[in-house]
């Protein structure tokens, strides 16, 4: 209800009919409050214009142009009009999509944890300490390593030696433990 009444006063303000007069003296009164007291310092400055370009501008007068230029963009703007200098900074092309980053940065996690995956056995190896992995405590009957040598009590088993467990139809590798009952 309010956009109407809201668009209804927009529409009554366009179609009002306003004098050359009154609309030059809106435009004189927007252009004061823009310029306000900078415009007068500005007018000023703009007769020292050439003369800074020239570097024929005394030292207390040019240390005052540069400050306010430092300060005033519509100056900066014109001096370099004068200069016929524009600087026109391009925008950074982006290489690549966002989506494309992403998915090369996720196909190269996939294949590191592939690689460490497949070299798992490996790592291990090399951050196991070394030595023996497992003694030979006690055994009914004879223990023998894989290739027939026997093993006697306080014998030491190295990783990957397979070593057959009495009444069983599996071997011990890697160090474990066999259980000394066959049921």
């Amino acid at each position: 209800m309010s956009e109407d009444r809201l668009e209804k006063a927009l529409h009554a303000m366009k179609e009002e009919p306003v004098d050359a007069a009154t609309l030059e003296a809106a435009r004189a009164r927007v252009l004061n409050n823009l310029m306000g007291a900078a415009g007068v310092a500005c007018a000023e400055f703009r007769l020292d214009f050439q003369p800074y370009l020239s570097g024929t501008l005394a030292g207390g007068r040019r240390v005052l142009m540069e400050d306010h230029l430092s300060r005033c963009n519509a100056c900066r703007a014109a001096l370099l009009e004068l200069k016929e200098e524009r600087r026109v900074i391009p925008m950074p092309q982006r290489s690549s999509s966002h989506w494309t980053r992403w998915g090369s940065l996720a196909a190269a996690a996939v294949i590191f944890l592939a690689v460490l995956y497949a070299a798992r056995d490996t790592i291990d190896a090399m951050l196991a300490p070394g030595g023996p992995r497992a003694t030979v405590m006690a055994a009914e009957g004879g223990v023998y390593r894989v290739p027939g040598e026997a093993l006697a009590v306080g014998a030491t088993i190295a990783e990957r030696e397979l070593v057959p467990v009495p009444g069983s139809e599996k071997c011990l590798a890697r160090g474990q433990v066999a259980d000394s009952d066959p049921d």
